[in-house]
């Protein structure tokens, strides 16, 4: 494996490089200080609630827009979930140049609000529109003190990365590995359940779902977030058989997440994923260098280096 070639091909990843201008519309909005979580934390009258929200890449709604509207509802409760949050209800906004595709859209997101518990309570439908597009955003709870943060990684760290391996790429879309469709509605409540449980019992430091930057990309979002860097063993990344590492950190999972946590905690986090038939395991460490190293037999290849780059242009 080349990993200069890997690493510089990572660096310049679409769903990378459009993290890039994060910070300049974050810091128009006031929003830089925020930075670093899937979702964002409003507290009101005691309890905890969790916002989000999500818009679809056009390349996806133009090859299957039905799944693009499933994949609305979807990565918007993998936020929820991230945070160790409970997804409550969601709206959405959909515009489309074509009523037949609209309705393929409307129907992909009434089919995963279903499956994941999440009932649509509104939303806004822009007809004629130059294009077709979804957005959605999503309404979670969580307990008093149960969040799980995405910038609070620390060096030593481990890192570990769980992932529903028991999926396909989409057939149109390679960049989508949809491990939740096939399954039923208890059985991918539960796995996001699994989440709750670490926010609850303090298992682990930080989190962030796997999304468009792929794993190294969301991985690199979270060190920089937490100011802190890392090195990631490649040949300990869960990855279907068949399917081409270069290609699969790119890849968005159905279900996958990155966490960090104490060492001595670790077994225990894997164990609770295994014991649902999801694959986990500790893929690195977290250090002081802020950079994000790849490592594969003994060779190393910086990917970023957060002393003198950004993910997101906020830092």
């Amino acid at each position: 494996m080349d990993l200069a070639k890997l690493a510089a091909d990572l660096r310049g990843y679409e769903g990378v490089i459009r993290k890039n201008g994060i910070g300049s519309v974050a810091r128009e909005m006031g929003l830089a200080d925020v930075y670093g979580d899937d979702a964002a934390i409003v507290k009101l009258d005691g309890k905890t609630l969790l916002f989000a929200c999500d818009s679809i890449n056009e390349g996806l709604i133009e090859a299957d827009p039905y799944f693009a509207g499933y994949s609305a509802v979807l990565v918007n409760v993998n936020d929820i979930a991230a945070m160790g949050g409970k997804p409550v209800a969601l709206v959405n906004v959909l515009s489309s140049k074509d009523e037949t595709v609209a309705q393929m859209i409307a129907r992909g997101v009434g089919d995963a609000a279903r499956k994941f518990a999440v009932p649509v309570v509104g939303g806004h439908f822009n007809p004629n529109s130059s294009c077709n597009g979804v957005a959605v955003s999503i309404l979670g709870e969580a307990g008093r003190g149960d969040i799980i943060k995405g910038s609070n990684a620390e060096p030593g760290d481990v890192i570990i990365a769980t992932i529903d391996l028991d999926g396909i790429t989409h057939p149109r879309y390679e960049l989508a590995w949809d491990s939740t469709s096939s399954k039923s509605a208890e059985t991918v409540q539960r796995n996001l359940g699994l989440l709750r449980i670490l926010a609850k019992q303090k298992l682990v430091k930080s989190c962030r779902d796997i999304s468009s930057p792929g794993l190294i990309g969301t991985l690199g979002m979270l060190l920089e977030a937490s100011g802190v860097g890392g090195t990631v063993d490649l040949e300990k990344i869960p990855c279907p058989k068949g399917v081409a590492m270069s290609h699969w950190l790119k890849v968005y999972p159905g279900y996958g997440f990155i966490f960090t946590a104490e060492k001595s905690r670790a077994q225990g986090v894997i164990k609770m994923f295994q014991e649902q038939n999801i694959s986990a395991s500790v893929i690195g460490l977290v250090d002081d260098t802020k950079k994000l190293i790849l490592s594969y037999q003994g060779d190393e290849e910086v990917v970023f280096d957060f002393n003198r780059q950004s993910i997101t242009g906020v830092r």
